[in-house]
């Protein structure tokens, strides 16, 4: 009973997977287990990390954000045109901020004063922040021309500023989810909206939190990207909606809502960054990668899924 247990445990799995790949790999190639290539593991899955906390925390208070990607997109193009127009580094981040949170505060207010699913809600301003995108950048690629590289590029101790941003990002939710009375409320609402309710949960201001925070960790991602890149694209974020997303089901998030952890949200997360690696060290095409891990999403998703009905 013990192992069957054992074996029905998603954080167990995600990691027995991980070790699995990480051995199979390193005698396929001797470079995939080294200290460079675990260094670039961990800041190349550091957006992907940093949006499934706020995919993650959406869908454990019962909701749905499926509009990140192109909040991304906006978010990062907003940004990179405030530089790219030769104003300060700090005045883009400001702005930045304020962008998020207003995108933020639209879901939010419109999933907690409607009677509409968070999917259809998210579907529609996703098509709007795009639409956005696209208007702001005129389909350009922004260059940085070599500001703002610190909070992507940066280093502290041989090791990337962005893999120190993810740990304090996942440090802090951690205590903000298991420690406090927010947290609690946040998966009681994901349980069973009613009895939060009846329990005096405050649902509509809970729920404009929840998505505010989801945009603030979006903001927070999207400056990393450009940092990183040194450039924006409008569609930028195309597609990480779904790897955020697969990331906390992966990690033991339930779609239905009340049920997940921030370690299993990492290791879901970690283990895309694994199998991307592991794809580019054996030189497959990029088309190929993508239909890989399409397949490795879907499944680790159904298998999470019937673990946990």
């Amino acid at each position: 009973m013990k192992m069957k247990r054992l074996f029905q445990n998603q954080i167990f799995m995600l990691l027995a997977v991980i070790v699995v790949l990480t051995i199979v790999v390193s005698l396929l190639n001797p470079n995939f287990f080294t200290f460079t290539n675990l260094k670039n593991i961990l800041v190349q899955i550091s957006v992907i990390a940093i949006m499934a906390v706020g995919a993650g925390i959406v869908i454990i208070s019962g909701g749905l954000d499926i509009s990140v990607g192109s909040m991304t997109s906006l978010l990062a193009v907003v940004g990179a045109d405030i530089i790219f127009n030769g104003h300060s580094v700090v005045l883009a981040v400001v702005v930045t901020i304020g962008v998020a949170l207003g995108c933020g505060l639209i879901n939010g207010i419109l999933a907690a004063k409607t009677n509409v699913a968070p999917f259809i809600i998210t579907l529609g301003t996703m098509s709007i922040f795009m639409a956005l995108s696209l208007i702001i950048g005129g389909g350009y690629s922004l260059l940085l021309s070599g500001k703002f590289q610190f909070l992507g590029r940066g280093r502290v101790l041989g090791v990337h500023f962005p893999t120190y941003v993810t740990i304090l990002v996942y440090l802090f939710f951690f205590a903000l989810l298991r420690y406090t009375s927010f947290g609690r409320r946040i998966y009681g609402m994901g349980g069973s909206e009613e009895v939060a309710f009846l329990a005096g949960i405050n649902i509509p201001l809970y729920k404009i939190l929840v998505y505010c925070i989801n945009a603030m960790l979006v903001c927070l991602a999207s400056l990393i990207l450009i940092s990183r890149t040194g450039s924006a694209l409008p569609t930028v974020g195309l597609g990480l909606e779904l790897k955020c997303i697969a990331a906390a089901i992966m990690g033991g998030v339930a779609l239905t809502g009340g049920k997940g952890s921030l370690l299993g949200i990492f290791l879901g997360a970690l283990l895309l960054g694994v199998i991307q690696n592991m794809l580019n060290i054996l030189n497959l095409s990029a088309h190929f990668q993508s239909v890989v891990l399409g397949i490795v999403i879907v499944a680790a998703v159904t298998i999470g899924q019937r673990q946990q009905r």
